[in-house]
């Protein structure tokens, strides 16, 4: 089964980052990379446009219409997408990278 894993940007967090930070979050996100490619999962990893380029489509009457200028308000977007081929599901979330990364998502949301 094939699988797009959407990666969420947040310049606001990762302008906090020390250089060292930086660098760990990079190494992390080679590192799973690495195993996919190891295990033969790796398909591809793409990055996107920064989110003030971003632009709308929608459909009007089954016509797409395209809004011009940014139109993310939120701080986080969608900045990059990795594409696995892999078996199972629960695949997706075994990647210590990941776990790290969801965790950390998980206590900023937290109240």
């Amino acid at each position: 089964m094939k699988y797009m894993l959407l990666i969420y940007g947040n310049a606001e967090l990762w302008s906090s980052f020390t250089p060292e930070q930086a660098q760990q979050a990079i190494a992390a996100t080679e590192a799973r990379h690495a195993a996919l490619r190891e295990s033969g999962e790796f398909l591809g990893a793409y990055g996107l446009g920064d989110a003030v380029q971003a632009k709308q489509v929608h459909l009007v009457d089954g016509v797409p219409v395209v809004t011009d200028g940014p139109y993310i308000e939120a701080k986080e977007h969608i900045a990059s997408f990795t594409l696995v081929d892999c078996e199972s599901e629960a695949r997706r979330t075994t990647s210590v990278p990941e776990q790290r990364h969801l965790t950390a998502r998980a206590a900023r949301l937290a109240p």
